[in-house]
């Protein structure tokens, strides 16, 4: 229990075995964060005083201002990250959706929402969102218009990475 642990985090006669302790206790919450959404500022906060605690417990006290204002300002720009990468993958889903609705495409909406989440993955992510698109538009409508949907995938990846990155993400980060 972190509780118990938190008033020996100054002793000064400590045994190496108690330090390790406090150590394992610190990774613990440092490793398993728990995400929470702060309100006032919308930012995504992953456990930070958690963070911080760990590098106070590492850093020599007359560096651990500037080593935990280092660390404010690193959660600062993931919290601005995250919420841009939030607001762009919106952006695609609504753009695969209203492409997959002119298509005529069979589960336009749920395909729209796997683009939304595999947004989140570097690369790799646009091209599993445009299997199953693919797969279902050659399955229901035949080769030409499975190749009208990779066409339409590769549109809404161009236009994301011309358009809305570098827009969305010059102002977030």
């Amino acid at each position: 229990d972190l509780k118990t642990y938190l008033p020996r985090l100054n002793r000064l006669d400590e045994t190496p075995a108690d330090w390790l302790d406090r150590l394992d206790l610190e990774l613990d919450a440092m490793l398993s964060p728990r995400p929470t959404w702060h309100l006032p500022g919308g930012n995504l906060v992953v456990e930070s005083e958690g963070v911080k605690r760990f590098v106070r417990l590492l850093t020599p006290r007359h560096h651990q201002q500037f080593v935990v204002g280092a660390v404010t300002r690193v959660q600062n720009k993931i919290g601005e990250w995250m919420r841009a990468q939030l607001i762009l993958s919106a952006s695609v889903a609504v753009i695969a959706y209203i492409g997959l609705l002119i298509l005529g495409m069979p589960y336009a909406l749920t395909l729209a929402l796997l683009a939304a989440f595999t947004e989140f993955i570097p690369v790799a992510g646009p091209l599993i969102a445009a299997v199953p698109a693919v797969l279902i538009a050659f399955s229901q409508y035949g080769f030409f218009w499975a190749l009208v949907t990779a066409g339409i995938y590769y549109v809404i990846q161009s236009c994301e990475n011309n358009l809305l990155v570098p827009l969305i993400m010059k102002h977030a980060v």
